[in-house]
């Protein structure tokens, strides 16, 4: 298959063949129909810091995709073979005290999708059932991509009432944007937005 991957410690990234994964018991093959570019992709891109030293080269990077499901593994339930899904792109293990403590975002052997593993930037992924979600096939892909980082807002706005209110927004960037959004559809009075830099 063809994807986009990291291949050495310098700027930039390279196409280049790679074999299908297939899946593994608890897993599932997805093919892919769109991604969405994240800043985190760009600092990786450019080899900023942490991504210069945490990613393991070569690496398929990308972690924000919508999918077709083509094959499965042993033993899973949540997903079968034609559902479209995107995904939740922090794969935790399910085992360790955060997340038997019902933290999963917080799991202590948490492992990052296109970081990590082999990401989205490629004809197929191979992901664990539980990061994956059943998304209509009607939604464009485009959009269904935004899964993550459009519910992150929509999670954030909905942790108070906003209808009729003043609230802050810090940080501008796709994530803060979606708040404002997010904000003005459930009737926010008034939304002041604050953005982090000068040059922004």
């Amino acid at each position: 298959m063809k994807a986009v991957a990291k291949t050495n410690s310098g700027k930039g990234f390279e196409l280049i063949d790679a074999p299908t994964p297939n899946p593994k018991k608890g897993e599932v093959l997805v093919k892919i129909k769109a991604c969405s570019v994240c800043g985190t992709d760009v600092h990786i891109y450019n080899n900023d810091p942490p991504w210069d030293t945490r990613i393991k080269t070569p690496r398929i990077i990308g972690h924000e995709f919508t999918g077709v499901v083509e094959k499965i593994g042993q033993g899973v339930k949540r997903v079968k073979v034609g559902d479209t899904v995107a995904n939740e792109s922090h794969i935790y293990c399910g085992n360790c005290s955060q997340c038997k403590a019902g933290r999963p975002h917080t799991c202590l052997n948490i492992k990052a999708v296109g970081i990590d593993i082999d990401g989205s930037y490629a004809e197929h992924i191979v992901v664990p059932e539980h990061v994956l979600f059943k998304v209509s096939p009607k939604l464009p892909p485009h959009i269904a991509t935004l899964h993550e980082s459009f519910g992150n807002s929509v999670y954030t706005v909905s942790a108070g009432p906003v209808k009729g209110k003043t609230i802050a927004v810090f940080g501008l960037g796709p994530t803060g944007l979606f708040a404002v959004a997010v904000a003005k559809h459930w009737g926010a009075k008034k939304i002041i937005a604050i953005n982090g830099t000068k040059k922004q």
